[in-house]
Formats: C-alpha cells, sequence, structure tokens
C-alpha cells in the first residue's frame, strides 16, 4: 500500500516539474528537504503529528523551507491528505525517476585497500561508457574480499573478487576425484 501511493506521489511529482522544466530545481529542493527532515527527526515527528492541525502544519512548513512553489504545494498536499509520513519513500521514488531521466547511475565499489583518485577515476570512465550514465562512485573497502572488486549498481553485482575466485577454484578442486 505504502509503495503505491509513494508511486501515485512520486509520479505526480516528477511529471510536473518535466512539463513546467523545473526539475533540476525541484530535484535540489527536494533534496534539501529530505536531508533536513532526516538529521531533525523532531520535527518530521511534529508534521506527522495526529494532534497539530493541518493548516498549522502547512504554516510551518512555509516559513521553514524557502523551496520552489511546486515543491511547497506538493508539500502541503502532502499534509493536507495526510501522506506526509510517506515523504521518505516518496522522495527515493522521485530521485531514482530524476537519476533515471537524467542518466544518473550511482556505484559502489567494494575493495581490499583504498581506491586512489586515478583508480576511480578510471573505473568512473568506464562504468560510464558501459551504462551510457554519468555514475557517481563510492569506494567502500573491505579487506575479507582480499583483492579485486566488486561492483554494485542498478541492483546488478559483478564480483571479481579474490575471494570469490578463490572459493570457486575450491569447489572446482573439490570435484577432482584422484
Amino acid at each position: 500500500m505504502a509503495k503505491l501511493v509513494s508511486k501515485m506521489y512520486y509520479e505526480a511529482l516528477f511529471e510536473s516539474s518535466v512539463e513546467l522544466d523545473i526539475l533540476d530545481e525541484v530535484n535540489s529542493d527536494f533534496n534539501f528537504v529530505y536531508e533536513s527532515l532526516k538529521e531533525h527527526n523532531e520535527f518530521f515527528n511534529i508534521l506527522k503529528s495526529p494532534l497539530i492541525k493541518p493548516d498549522e502544519k502547512k504554516n510551518i512548513l512555509r516559513s521553514t523551507y524557502k523551496v520552489s512553489e511546486v515543491l511547497m504545494d506538493f508539500l502541503c498536499l502532502l499534509v493536507d491528505k495526510k501522506r506526509i509520513e510517506f515523504i521518505y519513500d516518496i522522495y527515493g521514488g522521485f530521485n531514482e525517476a530524476y537519476n533515471y531521466h537524467k542518466k544518473i547511475g550511482k556505484a559502489e565499489v567494494i575493495s581490499a585497500k583504498k581506491l586512489d583518485d586515478l583508480e576511480i577515476k578510471a573505473l568512473t570512465k568506464k562504468l560510464n561508457e558501459i551504462t551510457k550514465k554519468d555514475v557517481t562512485l563510492t569506494n567502500t573497502v573491505n579487506p575479507n574480499i582480499l583483492g579485486g572488486l566488486i561492483v554494485k549498481m542498478d541492483g546488478k553485482v559483478i564480483d571479481g573478487s579474490l575471494i570469490r575466485k578463490l572459493e570457486g577454484l575450491k569447489k572446482e578442486l573439490t570435484k577432482i576425484v584422484i
């Protein structure tokens, strides 16, 4: 239910933003609102509280955020429809749609040691070529993989780690009958 509700709202915001040619502005504003709500959970709790009247919540939003009119109207609509509690899911869907529309990709690269800037730049360039997206890369260090890389992007995993190769070799060696 929550996913369906969130999808309906983020699609409406996304389509309106594209139609009005303010997608980048709304995305930037929505990022700001999302981050501030995550950082100040007590403020978010006020917006969700049934004890505070919707008009008061909307006034709080208007006085707190200086964002595009489209996003402010959207936030007020969420308050009126008692859907503000879905804002994190709505943001996630909107952000995903934005990244898809703008051909932006996010990848995580897991390595045994921290990659240097040159390695990150080369890997980013290769992923940009393969995916035809502007990829942002984050490097996570996990010494347990021993060597090689694990790349996670768009729900796919490319495991080129040494530990996986050793496990595969071990599996093959156990099949050999002497």
